[in-house]
């Protein structure tokens, strides 16, 4: 993960909890689960792992994964996964 700037407002809205300043901002992803919710749990544990308070801009992806195997003929099966991947920007204050 890479800190970068995300925005230049310096305290959150008054409905994400007053006039409390973000300290600090870092881009989270979450990749290569099965289910939607997998993956929003393991973005939330990350953040609450290192100490942020919040993910804000949260966006979900849907990614095709082809992949192919032998079958029982000696030709090649093939099959289409979807995994899913989240983005977002976790914040502290």
């Amino acid at each position: 993960m890479v800190d970068i700037p995300i925005t230049t407002a310096d305290t959150l809205p008054r409905s994400l909890g007053g006039d409390r300043e973000v300290k600090r901002m870092k881009l989270a992803r979450s990749a290569h689960w099965t289910k939607m919710d997998q993956a929003a749990d393991e973005l939330k544990e990350w953040a609450r792992a290192n100490g942020y308070n919040a993910v804000i801009g949260v966006r979900y992806l849907a990614v095709p994964q082809m992949s192919s195997s032998p079958t029982s003929f000696g030709s090649a099966g093939i099959s289409t996964d979807i995994l899913c991947v989240l983005y977002g920007t976790a914040i502290a204050w």
